[in-house]
């Protein structure tokens, strides 16, 4: 899969919904929404990952009004990396174990308020056929790096990987954004996905922000990377 392939897919996506109601301004921003553009991690190098962060969305800076492409893994290990370059180095030091690492967002938007996605993009019919699309783009970067394991440090990552995904008494499934079905393995201690697929059996830690003001604690944080080697070390 090459990053052009997949700028393609998302500039679909935007053109398609260009002249719809999702391209408005947003609460704390003035330009419209998609005319900002769209942006993601694609590390091209990298596949069969050891493990994958998953991230909602990318943030918003007028400085850089319109962008239309991929980035890399930042080499200096900026603010919302820095958890991430952590996790690798207390690996390393605590469980003599070198791993690989990559990152995605779940949505490409860039906006600085991720509560725009569930206030206003859930609320009506387009908005959520958006979210639906572009996740499915989403989707095939994850099953492209081929992770090991997935570790996704968000409330809004939880639902978009349709963790929350349940059945009603009608019969309705609510809540099945990108189709992935999950279990709690009593043996691996956390959740796998069985949904099939080169992803089937991937163990996923579903766990609190790792920066910020909301972060997980030291000791959850430690409990985290011992974790990841226990997973690691049972999906070899």
């Amino acid at each position: 899969m090459k990053a052009s392939e997949l700028i393609a897919k998302y500039q679909t996506i935007w053109n398609k919904y260009t002249d719809s109601y999702v391209n408005k301004p947003t609460k704390v921003e003035d330009s419209s929404l998609l005319d900002r553009g769209f942006e993601f991690q694609f590390d091209e190098d990298i596949t069969n990952a050891d493990v994958l962060f998953i991230g909602v969305n990318p943030s918003y800076k007028d400085d850089n009004p319109i962008i239309k492409s991929t980035y890399q893994k930042p080499p200096n290990k900026p603010g919302y990396f820095r958890p991430f370059y952590k996790i690798e180095e207390d690996l390393k030091k605590a469980h003599s174990r070198d791993i690989t690492w990559t990152h995605v967002d779940l949505l490409a938007v860039r906006e600085p308020q991720q509560s725009y996605i569930e206030n206003y993009l859930y609320k009506k019919k387009k908005g959520i056929e958006f979210v639906t699309e572009a996740l499915e783009v989403s989707k095939e970067i994850i099953e492209h790096f081929n992770p090991k394991v997935i570790v996704v440090p968000n409330l809004l990552g939880r639902e978009l990987m349709s963790r929350n995904k349940k059945t009603l008494a009608d019969g309705r499934v609510v809540g099945n954004w990108m189709d992935f079905d999950f279990e709690f393995d009593t043996v691996l201690g956390t959740d796998k996905i069985v949904s099939g697929g080169n992803l089937n059996g991937v163990p996923v830690f579903f766990t609190g922000m790792l920066s910020g003001q909301k972060s997980i604690d030291r000791g959850t944080f430690q409990r985290l990377v011992w974790h990841i080697d226990c997973a690691l070390n049972k999906t070899k």
